[in-house]
């Protein structure tokens, strides 16, 4: 932050010394002000001497002078003295009265100057606060030389010449205040604009529009200063003026508004000595009419010049409004892009990881079907299933979170049995419970509780609330899980005997990416399925919560789902046994050929009859042989399945396409529809997913 002590040695070296080399530049400033100095004191003074006003018009020189040193600095401040100065030897003053007011006359601009410089006052008047220091500097400072001037003569008067008139401190005051308020912004915008290396550009009808509201302005103070008429065409003059003013403020800006006050004033002073007046003020004195219309004209100057800045800022503030809206719609879009991306990045990084899970999930299958269970290779086969699950698991709740985050996640709702549900995810989350000898107790109504939802994304739910609670529960612990009906809701909780949760914890348990490792926890994730899980049951219009002892002492889960319809009564089933696949033509279309040739001889154990093709073109070769079933994946190396498809079913109308894919999401399933493909599996998928497909589709044709 910038110091804000006044250094007054610092301001003496200016004062007194400018900085730099005199240029010609600042010789012709120094000059200028110099003899319009003069030229305009004499001229004030014949005024006052030859017409008789007394010091009752306005003073030009407080005007350049104080414009001056805005303008230029401090160092001008020579040329204002010596100005001074000769002006009144030229006045023939005494020469007491001579020093007294050159004095006067340098003091008052310099300290104004300095006042608007402290203030960090803006020369094109876009700011109220701007104007309401340059009216403060034009009422307060010009105090300075009627004051001075005044003393001077008393004190020439008690000593030396009792005869010299003394002078009128209010008109003298007045002057000076409207010169300083009018002359002096009106110099400084037009000077600074005439210097800019750039202006906001105009076009011919801002100018036209600007032209047209100066020459109403000029048209108006000459009928209202200079004219009999009160009136034009019942309106009166004095509105017609106001109104002009208004239009100049509200449209065409500060910088046409110094002219048009220093226009009014001009012709309002002129209007004053020169003009036919209306018989109302033919009482009046000269003086008087004088220094009424310099405050009429002082009053006009603040009022309008305030109102201008006033609007200046709003326009600047809509034009910043304009810039930060325009700003935020960049970085919106820019994130848009970057999330568009993101998501792009993660169903690319899932198939890629796909690909390898395939074939691993194909070769622990054969392993399993071929050669003699024994109870070492179920434990090897068992892990290693744990852990190709687990890595699919992770890599459908990041393609899970990414569709939620974009708004793309579409649920597939039907009416369910959630009794059903509520014993698939037990079933799915056994082995994980088994190896810690957890202590699960499971307890369901007899009354059968149906809901609206989609089955996969309810399961999902509660494989990711249970996996929590068994991970975070040490082994030997107990798990329970109650299913009841409460106000038309399916409420499931899930309770553990685990670490427990701090109170801290609680509130951000299902943010995303927020994971809990207590002490001596050896369990680790991504953070991901509770915030996964919360989604996913608000999108069912339910709602999630959770309740802890503290550490050490458990947690429940608790999860309300919507009914569909009133609770009815389980009806018996017999069970039914599960029928076979019938050997089948099968060609697998894939160019990873470990998770082809896998998945191949998987099929040929089952009595299917296979042959695999790694390419577009070799799947066409292979097509001629009319085969019954195509598992077809869909980034092929020279042709997009989707269009693969489209061929072999323009091709044979009968056979079944199965996509079989590293890109599991809706879009890519519908794409997959549209190309003609009878169903979508999502890799790595196992032979009994791939044989219950076959088993539906081949019934359904």
């Amino acid at each position: 932050m910038a110091s804000t002590t006044f250094d007054l040695s610092d301001w003496l070296k200016k004062l007194i010394r400018p900085s730099g080399d005199r240029t010609r530049k600042r010789v012709a400033a120094w000059f200028l002000v110099f003899i319009a100095y003069i030229v305009t004191a004499q001229i004030g003074i014949f005024l006052y001497r030859d017409l008789g006003t007394s010091p009752a018009i306005i003073w030009p020189p407080v005007g350049i002078a104080l414009a001056a040193i805005i303008l230029e600095g401090y160092w001008i401040w020579t040329a204002i003295f010596l100005a001074a100065l000769c002006n009144g030897f030229l006045n023939s003053s005494p020469f007491f009265l001579v020093v007294f007011s050159t004095l006067a006359n340098t003091a008052q601009p310099l300290i104004g100057g300095a006042i608007l410089n402290r203030a960090r006052f803006d020369v094109h008047l876009r700011m109220p606060r701007d104007m309401f220091v340059m009216a403060s500097v034009a009422l307060f400072t010009t105090t300075i030389v009627p004051t001075v001037n005044l003393c001077s003569v008393l004190f020439y008067n008690a000593f030396f010449d009792m005869s010299r008139p003394v002078p009128s401190w209010s008109s003298v005051w007045v002057g000076g205040a409207l010169s300083a308020l009018v002359l002096t912004p009106f110099l400084t915008r037009w000077i600074t604009w005439l210097n800019a290396t750039y202006v906001s550009p105009r076009n011919r009808y801002d100018w036209a529009e600007a032209g047209i509201s100066v020459a109403a302005l000029c048209g108006a103070s000459v009928l209202l200063f200079a004219s009999p008429f009160a009136t034009v065409f019942g309106i009166s003059t004095i509105i017609l003026l106001i109104a002009v003013l208004f239009w100049i403020a509200l449209r065409v800006g500060p910088r046409f508004m110094t002219l048009a006050l220093f226009l009014m004033t001009a012709i309002s002073l002129i209007g004053a000595l020169y003009g036919v007046h209306p018989p109302s003020a033919t009482n009046q004195t000269l003086s008087e009419r004088l220094i009424d219309t310099e405050i009429f004209d002082l009053l006009l100057a603040f009022f309008f010049f305030i109102l201008v800045s006033i609007e200046e800022q709003r326009k600047e503030a809509i034009k910043s409004l304009g810039h930060e809206a325009n700003t935020l719609e960049r970085a919106l879009e820019k994130i848009r892009n970057e999330d568009k991306a993101k998501n792009e990045f993660i169903a690319t990084l899932a198939h890629e990881l796909r690909n390898p899970l395939a074939p691993l999930r194909s070769s622990i299958e054969l392993l399993k079907l071929i050669g003699a269970a024994t109870p070492e290779k179920e434990e090897i086969f068992g892990i290693m299933d744990k852990q190709i699950k687990m890595l699919t698991h992770l890599l459908d709740d990041l393609l899970d979170i990414s569709r939620i985050t974009a708004r793309k996640l579409n649920l597939q709702k039907e009416h369910v049995e959630i009794q059903k549900l509520v014993t698939s995810a037990v079933e799915t989350t056994r082995f994980f419970r088994e190896k810690q000898k957890h202590t699960l107790t499971l307890t369901l109504p007899n009354e059968k509780i149906e809901i609206h939802a989609d089955p996969i994304r309810v399961e999902q739910i509660l494989i990711n609330i249970l996996n929590n609670a068994a991970k975070y529960t040490p082994p030997g612990g107990t798990i329970e899980i109650f299913l009841t009906q409460e106000k038309r809701m399916a409420v499931i909780k899930v309770r553990d005997s685990g670490v427990g949760l701090s109170p801290e914890m609680i509130p951000r348990i299902f943010e995303p990416f927020v994971q809990i490792n207590p002490s001596g926890s050896k369990e680790s994730g991504i953070g991901v399925g509770l915030f996964l899980t919360k989604n996913l049951v608000r999108l069912h219009g339910g709602n999630i919560q959770v309740m802890s002892g503290g550490l050490g002492k458990g947690s429940e889960f608790t999860v309300s789902l919507p009914l569909e319809s009133p609770p009815t009564p389980i009806p018996e089933t017999k069970s039914l046994s599960r029928r076979s696949v019938s050997p089948a033509d099968i060609l697998i279309v894939d160019d990873n050929i470990d998770a082809a040739e896998s998945l191949k001889k998987l099929l040929e154990f089952r009595g299917h009859h296979v042959f695999t093709a790694y390419s577009g073109a070799e799947a066409r070769v292979h097509a001629i042989r009319k085969p019954r079933v195509v598992l077809l994946d869909i980034e092929l190396p020279d042709i997009d399945g989707y269009q693969l498809a489209r061929e072999l079913r323009r091709n044979d109308s009968h056979v079944i396409l199965i996509a079989i894919s590293g890109y599991g999401t809706e879009a890519d399933k519908q794409k997959a529809r549209e190309a003609g493909m009878n169903s979508h599996l999502t890799k790595p998928v196992s032979l009994q997913t791939v044989e219950d497909v076959l088993l539906n589709t081949l019934n359904r044709v």
